[in-house]
């Protein structure tokens, strides 16, 4: 089952967002190839338990009552010299075509009480660019939740991908 280290929700959505403990990360992969349908479930495995600047890989997943996650967001610490200190939401994904305003909400309250007791100065999410249908219901769901469209980013790939990009 998934840990409540870091669970947010209001009484009324029916998702709470939680940090995934190391033990759960299968049950995220279904999630993962969502958006990246060529990761091997060893892919995700290893760059999940990846440590990112010595501490483990954070990943928040947004799920039901019965645990099943239904959204999965990775975290990341950064610097932005506009604002400072970020924590910046990549891998965005949200499963529940129907409910993805909710799942997103549930998402980012949890990142948004994270951000707010690890003392950070934004919250910065990166969508991928992507053809899933559900990339622009998180997009409203952000704007109605205060998010803004800060930038563009571009990536050339500079070699053919053997499988997923290892991060630091």
């Amino acid at each position: 089952m998934i840990a409540d280290s870091h669970t947010a929700g209001s009484p009324a959505s029916a998702f709470d967002a939680r940090l995934l403990p190391p033990a759960d990360l299968r049950l995220a992969f279904p999630l993962v190839r969502l958006l990246h349908p060529a990761v091997t479930e060893r892919d995700w495995l290893d760059y999940a338990k990846q440590s990112q600047r010595g501490e483990q890989r954070r990943i928040l997943v947004a799920c039901n009552p019965g645990g099943y996650a239904h959204g999965l967001c990775i975290l990341t610490d950064n610097v932005d010299l506009h604002c400072g200190r970020t924590l910046d939401v990549e891998e965005l994904v949200v499963a529940s075509f129907l409910d993805c305003a909710s799942v997103t909400r549930a998402l980012l309250s949890g990142v948004e009480r994270m951000a707010r007791e690890g003392d950070y100065h934004a919250v910065r999410v990166v969508l991928a660019d992507s053809n899933l249908p559900y990339r622009q219901g998180v997009a409203d769901a952000l704007n109605s939740i205060g998010y803004v469209r800060t930038t563009a980013r571009f990536a050339k790939p500079l070699t053919q991908s053997p499988g997923p990009i290892s991060g630091p």
